[in-house]
């Protein structure tokens, strides 16, 4: 299964996404959300999060507050991330 791999799923979901289907499909809200697990996986936060924002865009509510649910926990983890660093030093 490729989802075991996040090299080879990540590569699956940007070719399905790219593959000129329409941009606000329920199945592309699907795709982005997953890419950006994928990218999230592999330590690519940032594009990560382009992608979690792009499902966010779509119509699928589910989709949206999952995609929702992700940004939030990068932005809190930046945050521990950040304050970790200042109690170092």
């Amino acid at each position: 299964r490729e989802d075991d791999d996040p090299v080879k799923a990540a590569e699956a979901y940007r070719a399905a996404v790219t593959e000129g289907m329409p941009a606000d499909s329920e199945t592309a809200q699907m795709l982005q959300l997953r890419l950006g697990d994928m990218l999230y996986l592999q330590g690519m936060k940032e594009e990560a999060g382009v992608h979690f924002q792009k499902a966010t865009e779509g119509k699928v509510e589910l989709v949206k507050k999952l995609a929702q649910q992700r940004l939030r926990q990068q932005s809190i983890q930046k945050s521990m991330a950040e304050t970790e660093a200042v109690l170092k030093n």
